[in-house]
């Protein structure tokens, strides 16, 4: 068996869904359960919708309702889907909203549990079209409801996987079905806790539910079908030239995205690769395309750079402070994480000058943290760079960390070159003026040779 997952643009008209239904029919493979993401922009519309609905009146929430209702009858009409099941199934869940709505507005309060119920609509229905279409033009699948296996806890928004419960309901409720169906639909996002209460898991859930349904199956291999063709060696807005990368390790994919690519969310594939199943990155536009595909670390080392990432905007703290131990280091900078309440990029040290480099919406924080007032602190706006590649790149390769540094130098007058961040990349921080030449430099020398 395997997993196919398909994003908001991949369902977001009747055309994207045909060629998902042209994808599924193409795929030699028998057995396949596919995971379904809302309709492109309608979550953002509904939790707006949940929202508002607690203080507008009675006509604007009936005509925000109306649109995204119309959106989906359009795409159904457009499929020229004609079930007496869809209709009466599309009409339980219009009503559904209309009367959840209705009693937010009489509350006059959204709570976070009101937001996960709503928000939940956008995948029932998209999911709901798109088995009966593909049923309609002969493919043997089932829709079955996500809420009845992916099992949670309560926390609203952002709900954590019982993974005790959530295993054995896949096993039990997915594999039979599997025994009778080619194709089994269901949702990606969204759960439901002990009491069958709605929930959804927040960012890149549904990449997070098609990994846990892999898991649990066992499935040969899961398949994140979105609107790019995998995961390139640099920002393709910014290097025009560069290419997808075919293959590489979940570090490397995980670093890639905290640096600033924003193809996938690593840690939602997380349960997939610690049970060593490939997770393949393609593009729903261009089918062909052979896609990336990410392994666990056992199995696969780049012996090159693989890709450069940064990001724009971030801010660069120097601490100033007599010579400390690292443990008294390593607590300071924690103490200033704590404050501030942020991430940390890249850490290092120079003498009797330590730098943080912290997401930059952070920096207006400084100055208003009261626990910081009494440290010798500065900060600028600088850019971020990382070239990710082998294990241990540093160690293992240093004539690549002599091209990196060499390269950054050029290009910048004062750089802060900031090795040990982790074995898999070389980081600095340089002017932001700079960027984009060193950018194309990077890739130049470290990827294209």
């Amino acid at each position: 068996m395997i997993v196919m997952k398909f994003g908001g643009t991949s369902v977001g008209t009747a055309e994207a869904m045909k060629q998902v239904a042209a994808i599924i029919q193409n795929d030699t493979r028998k057995k396949k359960v596919v995971v379904l993401s809302a309709c492109s922009g309608i979550t953002n519309k509904l939790l707006y919708l949940a929202k508002k609905s607690a203080y507008i009146d009675e006509q604007e929430r009936i005509s925000l309702i109306e649109e995204i209702i119309l959106f989906h009858s359009d795409i159904i009409i457009s499929l020229g889907i004609e079930s007496p099941n869809l209709d009466a199934q599309f009409t339980l869940i219009t009503k559904e909203i209309y009367e959840f709505c209705e009693g937010i507005s009489l509350l006059g309060e959204c709570t976070p549990r009101s937001l996960d119920r709503l928000s939940s609509f956008g995948e029932l229905l998209s999911t709901l079209i798109f088995s009966e279409y593909i049923k309609g033009i002969g493919l043997h699948a089932e829709l079955v409801n996500a809420l009845s296996f992916m099992k949670t806890d309560s926390t609203y928004t952002s709900a954590h996987i019982q993974y005790d419960s959530m295993v054995p309901q896949v096993q039990k409720i997915i594999i039979p079905k599997c025994e009778h169906n080619d194709i089994i639909i269901t949702q990606g996002f969204i759960g439901s806790d002990e009491h069958d209460i709605v929930t959804t898991l927040g960012r890149g859930g549904s990449d997070f539910s098609a990994a846990l349904i892999g898991m649990a199956i066992e499935a040969q291999e899961i398949i994140i079908w979105t609107d790019v063709s995998g995961i390139a060696s640099a920002d393709p807005k910014l290097i025009s030239h560069a290419h997808t990368i075919e293959k590489m390790s979940f570090q490397e994919a995980r670093l890639l995205s905290f640096f600033g690519a924003k193809v996938l969310h690593p840690e939602t594939i997380l349960p997939a690769i610690k049970h060593n199943i490939p997770v393949i990155v393609k593009n729903t536009f261009s089918p062909h395309d052979k896609g990336t595909t990410i392994v666990s670390d056992s199995s696969y080392s780049a012996s090159k750079i693989i890709s450069v990432t940064s990001k724009n905007a971030v801010g660069l703290v120097e601490f100033t402070h007599q010579t400390f131990s690292i443990t008294q280091k390593m607590s300071i900078i924690g103490e200033f994480l704590d404050t501030l309440q942020c991430d940390l990029y890249a850490f290092g040290c120079l003498e009797n000058t330590m730098y943080a480099v912290i997401s930059l919406d952070r920096i207006n924080f400084l100055s208003k943290a009261e626990s910081l007032k009494d440290w010798d602190i500065s900060y600028k706006d600088q850019s971020f760079i990382a070239a990710i590649g082998p294990n241990k790149v540093s160690d293992k390769y240093p004539d690549i960390l002599s091209t990196f540094n060499q390269i950054i130098c050029q290009h910048n007058s004062m750089p802060i070159l900031l090795s040990g961040i982790s074995e898999y990349a070389l980081c600095a921080v340089i002017d932001q003026k700079s960027l984009h030449q060193t950018l194309i430099s990077l890739h130049s020398e470290l990827i294209e040779q």
